[in-house]
């Protein structure tokens, strides 16, 4: 069969990690796969994967609001992607559309009959825009527990029939190959004997990094060794304002030698590795990638009891 996956950001989130490490056994399947995204990391990533990259513009959706005056800007990009997704069904003709995101299902063109899946990896999902994005597919995956219950409070009754929970999976490491903490730490030029705690999410504000700050403050006299490492990047250079908080947050509690700003990794799973302790406070987290990659490193782990994390964890 030919599948063409459609992701309208071009940058490697969980998302997209999660629809690349697809791509090898639905080819070993024999499946024909078209990855239709924008140029970045996730187009060289497909590519190396084997499936065949088609670019197409970004569009990124926002809620409307007046403090973000260029939400607009996403909306207006639909229908150039529309057009430019028309083109390549036309070329490729796939037996099945399998769109990665609600941005990707709504920049959908006519299909003409063909089935459209839209896989659903967010709890945050505007009620009117999931409503419409529903009645277009032809099949629901939801990726949690927690996002499928999330689908039956916004869809009427008649769209439940087509939700179905499909967790991501998730590769497991050959434990063989990963490194052992000393060594992930001197990789990563972290503290080498320091108990330490660490958080591997993008910069985005409903992650919560405020809450593990927060808490490294309140331990900081008990635990004078201590030192938290925040792992991760602002992929779409859109949450400055949350960075800069962040560091304020630090510097006011006077733990600027004790919390320390990684950057993006390269190598997550040396990054779990380097940990005592992974820490994830995120209310709204629709699965809990790093989670399961954590406790797959031999990292413990704690999270939130909502959202993914709570039918990941016991």
């Amino acid at each position: 069969m030919r599948i063409l996956w459609i992701n309208t950001v071009g940058v490697l989130g969980g998302a997209e990690r999660s629809l690349v490490d697809l791509l090898p056994p639905l080819a070993a399947l024999g499946h024909e796969l078209t990855v239709a995204c924008p140029r970045g990391a996730l187009a060289a990533a497909a590519a190396a994967a084997g499936a065949d990259v088609r670019s197409m513009p970004t569009v990124r959706l926002r809620r409307p609001s007046l403090r973000h005056p260029g939400w607009l800007t996403g909306w207006l990009a639909l229908p150039a992607a529309r057009h430019r997704l028309a083109g390549i069904i036309r070329a490729r003709q796939p037996g099945v559309v399998h769109a990665n995101s609600l941005a990707a299902m709504l920049a959908l063109p006519a299909l003409h009959g063909r089935p459209a899946l839209w896989h659903v990896r967010d709890l945050r999902l505007p009620r009117a825009a999931a409503r419409l994005a529903a009645r277009r597919a032809s099949a629901i995956v939801a990726i949690s527990p927690a996002v499928e219950a999330r689908l039956r409070e916004l869809l009427p009754p008649g769209q439940h029939a087509k939700i179905g929970l499909i967790p991501n999976g998730i590769p497991l490491p050959d434990a063989a190959t990963l490194p052992d903490r000393a060594e992930a730490r001197r990789r990563l030029d972290l503290p080498p004997t320091a108990p330490l705690v660490g958080m591997l999410a993008h910069f985005i504000p409903w992650k919560r990094h405020d809450r593990l700050i927060a808490a490294a403050a309140a331990l900081a006299a008990r635990h004078p060794a201590l030192h938290v490492v925040l792992a991760g990047g602002d992929l779409c250079a859109e949450h400055t304002g949350y960075v800069q908080r962040l560091r304020a947050q630090i510097a006011a509690a006077g733990l600027e030698r004790r919390i320390i700003l990684l950057g993006a990794v390269d190598q997550p799973l040396t990054f779990l590795r380097a940990l005592d302790l992974l820490v994830h406070p995120a209310d709204d987290e629709p699965f809990g990638r790093v989670v399961c990659e954590a406790m797959a490193a031999g990292t413990p782990v704690v999270a939130m009891n909502r959202g993914g994390p709570a039918t990941i964890l016991e």
